[in-house]
């Protein structure tokens, strides 16, 4: 691995920049959430050597990139697209149940067609953060619509979150990753359960309470169509 001082020898490295609005769209954020556990990081640090966290440029140019491909040849806007120096990644650092609602948020955005500009979004650790990776010829376009996807506030210029609801019934005794996501989901609402991904007596007691608060039409702990509706957007939508 490059050192610091080896990078920055680089003009590529140096001539590195965060446009405007995703820079705008990173100070959002921190002010939305608690500063104080919040943490969210566009420029990336020199272990960042390859993908949408440098530039375009810098990934076709430099010695020191280790994939010279991923992230500037997916698609025209990725190959052409903004300007070369841009950087048109971030992470968004908010702990485990905070980064596993927000990935499913974005996730379920991305699937109906609403974020075509969202090249990626990745769940990870060590510390837990959600990863989006931004098509090079938005990285300086409106995230107004982003942002409220991200913090859960549905998008109030049309009213509505379109979401795929293609999802499995989940009640008690259910196991797996999907019980993991909507226990996430819970603790994002304020309703704090273990992310064990196991549906017991405590995620049927904090589901019914979700349910009670946001006035479902069955208080049941059983996650259907409504129930996940809720948990996502923090509306009852159906």
């Amino acid at each position: 691995m490059p050192t610091e001082d080896q990078l920055k020898r680089e003009p590529a490295w140096g001539a590195q920049f965060v446009p405007l609005n995703l820079r705008e769209l990173a100070i959002r954020l921190e002010e939305f959430y608690d500063p104080r556990v919040i943490n969210v990081g566009t420029y990336g640090d020199f272990r960042h050597l390859k993908g949408y966290h440098r530039s375009r440029r810098w990934v076709q140019v430099s010695i020191h990139c280790t994939n010279h491909s991923y992230s500037v040849t997916e698609t025209q806007g990725n190959r052409s697209g903004g300007d070369e120096n841009a950087i048109s990644g971030m992470d968004i650092v908010v702990g485990q149940e905070r980064s596993t609602a927000i990935w499913t948020r974005v996730n379920f955005a991305r699937q109906q067609g609403n974020l075509p500009y969202v090249r990626e979004c990745k769940l990870e650790r060590s510390p837990w953060h959600v990863h989006l990776g931004f098509d090079r010829s938005y990285s300086n376009g409106n995230f107004n619509y982003l942002f409220t996807v991200i913090t859960g506030q549905g998008d109030p210029t049309e009213g509505t979150v379109a979401l795929n609801l293609d999802l499995p019934e989940l009640r008690n005794g259910a196991e797996g990753a999907h019980v993991v996501t909507a226990q996430a989901l819970l603790g994002a609402r304020g309703f704090p359960t273990e992310l064990d991904g196991e549906f017991g007596p405590n995620t049927e007691h904090q589901t019914r309470a979700m349910q009670t608060t946001y006035g479902a039409e069955s208080v049941d702990g059983v996650w259907g169509p409504e129930t996940w509706t809720i948990a996502i957007t923090g509306e009852d939508r159906l």
